[in-house]
């Protein structure tokens, strides 16, 4: 499956607030995919409209420190989820 597939797979079940379904295919595809930005940004972003700032926290720094460049996108959806989740300083 292509990665934009997968990525948009991940988007639909974090809007439907079915995270176990967008945890299982990020999980599922993370590995395989040779470009991993889109798939962190999307599982990044469902957990965020999902009220699971500290999961969308930690998923960003997890990708980061594998060394994955999410550019400005995540670094957009993590700040957006910490803030409006009444998490403005993590750590």
């Amino acid at each position: 499956m292509e990665e934009a597939t997968i990525a948009s797979l991940i988007s639909h079940y974090g809007k439907q607030h079915m995270m176990k379904q967008a945890e299982d295919i990020f999980a599922e595809y993370i590995n395989s995919s040779t470009s991993k930005k889109l798939l962190y940004n999307s599982m990044i972003d469902a957990y965020a409209k999902c009220g699971k700032q500290e999961k969308a926290y930690l998923l960003y720094k997890q990708a980061t420190e594998e060394g994955c460049d999410l550019g400005v996108v995540g670094i957009s959806i993590v700040v957006n989820a910490l803030t409006s989740g009444g998490m403005a300083f993590v750590e």
